[in-house]
């Protein structure tokens, strides 16, 4: 990406095309065959933007600065909502422990038609899953910052739910 003019006024490019700068008419092939001193020369830069981490901020207002003689755009970071980020996390905590525990459902189903009784392995699986699972969500609803936030993604993920095998 490229940058034209100044960090109030002017404008990115994201792919080489003609270009009016003044009076010239620049043909977008410009973009390949000049140099980086030789765009400069016209006010035309190359363009970076820096973002915050899409999972816990989103994008406030975007300020550009030129270092070095190129140009970055830098997005504000404002602080996503805890409450709709610790409902997100439950909400995956509770769908693995669906799948795992979908995975097993079967036994009991064929145990209450009358057949083979719950392996008792099985048994403790199922219940290591609900355990891990109530585990994670009291972590989660304890979180009161977005800094609890990250430092548990940091140590469990995002948020998975491992159960050892039996």
């Amino acid at each position: 990406m490229w940058f034209v003019g100044n960090s109030e006024t002017g404008f990115v490019v994201n792919k080489a095309r003609s270009l009016t700068i003044g009076d010239v008419q620049y043909p977008r092939n410009i973009f390949v065959l000049w140099s980086k001193e030789e765009l400069a020369a016209i006010g035309i830069k190359p363009y970076s933007e820096v973002r915050s981490d899409s999972r816990y901020y989103s994008d406030g207002a975007l300020t550009r600065t030129e270092t070095d003689g190129e140009m970055v755009g830098t997005y504000a970071s404002v602080a996503k909502d805890i409450d709709a980020l610790k409902a997100n996390m439950l909400g995956t905590v509770k769908s693995t422990a669906g799948s795992l525990q979908s995975q097993v459902d079967w036994y009991w189903s064929r145990a209450a038609k009358g057949g083979t009784a719950v392996p008792a392995d099985v048994a403790t699986h199922a219940t290591a899953i609900y355990t891990v699972m109530d585990t994670k969500e009291s972590d989660i609803n304890a979180m009161t910052t977005l800094d609890e936030v990250k430092a548990y993604q940091v140590t469990h993920g995002w948020p998975s739910l491992e159960v050892a095998a039996e």
